[in-house]
């Protein structure tokens, strides 16, 4: 309840509470749900030593209890990376310490790359290092093509272009467009976030995953929305 209220402050006048917390995951009959919560509560302390202990303690109790979904290690994962420097490089390695990505639930790398591609300029270099060790044991693993489209935006905001044009090639060699479509879509939206409409376009036109093309149009309709609305302000 202390999340549902925005009281950072029952984190803090409870510390002695937060270890319970953490141990009770391993007995959630929902646990996303609860790794949520945590997440969303230990983030309003900031860069408070309290918070990021606690936020330590939950990325490897969600790992070691091994099934939150993508959206709760999203708020995770968001959540270590507001921490700053020095802390979240710690938290980032420990979300994939031991990590067999060959065996284990993949749910945790697609938000993690996602998070670790807006490290900061300074750290670009670890994160590279980083994601590049997680990522090796997949470019001849068929599960590879799963992550492709993750990838290819992490190497793509890293400004990496030789690794995305790799990890699209192993996307397009699967059987299916599925997997290459989603790569495609993922390097249309960073276009849009570059403000290059143009090639996000020609991304889209080159898919053809009906319910993908149809989630790049509308990416394409916002953004036109979204610059039409700047444009009328400055008028």
């Amino acid at each position: 309840t202390a999340c549902l209220r925005k009281d950072p402050g029952w984190f803090i006048e409870e510390s002695g509470r937060i270890r319970s917390l953490l141990k009770s995951l391993r007995l959630s009959k929902n646990p996303s749900l609860l790794v949520t919560r945590l997440a969303r509560g230990f983030a309003m302390g900031g860069g408070e030593p309290w918070a990021v202990e606690a936020l330590l303690g939950l990325v490897r109790a969600a790992r070691e209890r091994g099934d939150s979904d993508e959206a709760a290690w999203r708020e995770v994962l968001e959540a270590c990376r507001g921490l700053g420097d020095p802390a979240f490089r710690e938290h980032f390695a420990a979300a994939v310490e031991e990590l067999d990505v060959r065996r284990d639930d993949p749910s945790i790398l697609a938000p993690w790359l996602e998070a670790l591609s807006r490290a900061p300029e300074t750290d670009r270099e670890w994160a590279l290092g980083l994601a590049g060790s997680v990522l090796r044991p997949l470019e001849d693993d068929p599960r590879g093509r799963e992550l492709a489209a993750a990838a290819c935006l992490f190497y793509a905001r890293m400004g990496r272009e030789a690794e995305v044009q790799s990890w699209l090639r192993r996307a397009t060699a699967a059987p299916s467009p599925l997997w290459r479509d989603r790569a495609l879509l993922a390097l249309a939206r960073r276009d849009l976030e570059l403000g290059n409409p143009g090639d996000a376009r020609r991304r889209v036109a080159a898919m053809e995953t009906a319910a993908l093309i149809d989630e790049g149009r509308a990416a394409l309709a916002r953004a036109l929305a979204r610059s039409e609305a700047r444009r009328g302000g400055k008028a």
